[in-house]
């Protein structure tokens, strides 16, 4: 063990030994949970590119109707919510933080807490902007409450989902031993967007997959204190299947208390070939630690790469296909996980040549 990893704490260190197991045998595990899930009524596709992840939500999504979506990282490294767009569907997002950051053209710079730093701005000048935005300016209060806003939010997007069929969400861990889904959150947004509309599509790099269920807890107590900044987080979620219930007259009824369907999109772009030094890479959880407090609210892109800081650099050369700028080592920041992001890229470029 390195000096750097003797300096973790002992939840950080048993989420790196869950990662160690997964990035050892992510081609096992990824075909244990492909059977998992389908045998629990699970459609499930693993895409080793963008056109094959979009042909799949195109089936999945056909005759839906409206859209309704969480947080959905993985679904920008695909263009999934400009997809839909071209296809026609109407998408809303139902987190409260990255509508009005996308409303007022602002990227949140932490995948977890995308609103963090929105104090950078003046407090006058958001509310303004939140007055003088057609969308925004309903929920706007005179006393600059921001829990009113939030509130009020929250009846909106409980309406939204309620007029949708199909939900989209992301994954905090998907347990390839049960074939199960979790969602962790702090709004509630994903409970609802997983569970109002008729069908639910859960889309997640491969790299989430866990082998055990004591794996998924541990990787979400990792998130809630080093993603979120909580002990743990506020909504956690575990989906196996579509929802079923054997209540009336001891028969198995689909789509009782929540959607008769459920999808998962896996997203494989490179993951299962990476070998070597370069496999620490998939050690990482995106829970943003290394973003420097100061990279935030740059210009929006219509859907920019979803993984932050450092280890979302290195992320994009790796699985994006794109060019991405070298990382100063002084702008690391460290990682809880003990991931040397800084020479991972050595030897990233190494590899490559």
């Amino acid at each position: 063990m390195t000096e750097e990893m003797t300096g973790m704490d002992e939840l950080a260190a048993a989420a790196r030994a869950v990662r160690l197991r997964t990035a050892g045998n992510l081609p096992r595990l990824v075909e244990q949970a492909v059977a998992n899930l389908t045998a629990k009524g699970c459609q499930v596709h693993v895409a080793d590119d963008t056109a094959s992840a979009l042909a799949f939500v195109d089936r999945v999504a056909a005759g839906r109707g409206k859209t309704v979506a969480g947080r959905v990282p993985a679904g920008a490294e695909i263009g999934l919510a400009a997809h839909v767009a071209r296809l026609g569907g109407e998408w809303t997002t139902c987190h409260a933080g990255e509508w009005i950051l996308a409303a007022l053209g602002l990227a949140g710079g932490h995948p977890y807490r995308p609103t963090w730093g929105l104090a950078q701005l003046n407090e006058a000048e958001v509310w303004a902007r939140l007055a003088a935005h057609p969308d925004l300016a309903p929920y706007r209060t005179e006393s600059q409450d921001a829990a009113a806003v939030l509130n009020a939010l929250a009846q909106r997007n409980t309406a939204a989902c309620q007029d949708a069929g199909l939900g989209i969400t992301g994954a905090a861990a998907v347990v390839a031993e049960t074939g199960t889904v979790f969602l962790a959150e702090e709004e509630g947004d994903a409970r609802l967007v997983s569970n109002l509309p008729s069908a639910h599509l859960v889309v997640a790099g491969v790299e989430c997959l866990v082998p055990d269920l004591a794996g998924a807890l541990t990787t979400i107590r990792y998130l809630s204190r080093y993603g979120f900044g909580r002990p743990l987080v506020r909504y956690v979620s575990a989906i196996s299947g579509p929802s079923r219930t054997g209540d009336i007259g001891m028969e198995l009824v689909p789509g009782m208390h929540g959607p008769r369907e459920v999808a998962v999109l896996l997203l494989a772009g490179g993951r299962l070939d990476v070998s070597g030094p370069v496999t620490e890479a998939l050690l990482c959880l995106h829970c943003g630690a290394c973003v420097p407090p100061g990279a935030f609210l740059p210009a929006r892109e219509p859907e920019p790469w979803p993984y932050p800081g450092v280890a979302g650099v290195l992320l994009r050369r790796l699985f994006g296909g794109g060019a991405a700028p070298v990382p100063a080592a002084d702008r690391f920041t460290g990682c809880p996980l003990g991931i040397d992001m800084p020479g991972l890229w050595d030897a990233l470029s190494r590899c490559r040549g």
